[in-house]
């Protein structure tokens, strides 16, 4: 019976752990993605307003 009840009881909510910490980590990861993103896109806008001033200067 104790065993029955660990099974029973001690497994969903292990399972819905897991699945909290999995879904975290994969908003965590798309979140940085999607930032990493947007940074990457005003890196590329920066350098490119940059080298158009610069040849504007000649």
């Amino acid at each position: 019976m104790p065993n029955e009840k660990i099974g029973f009881f001690g497994r969903p909510r292990r399972m819905k752990a897991v699945q909290l910490i999995v879904i975290v980590i994969v908003v965590g990861a798309l979140f940085l993605v999607v930032n990493g993103l947007f940074s990457a896109w005003a890196l590329l806008e920066l350098a490119w307003s940059t080298i158009l001033s610069f040849v504007n200067l000649f």
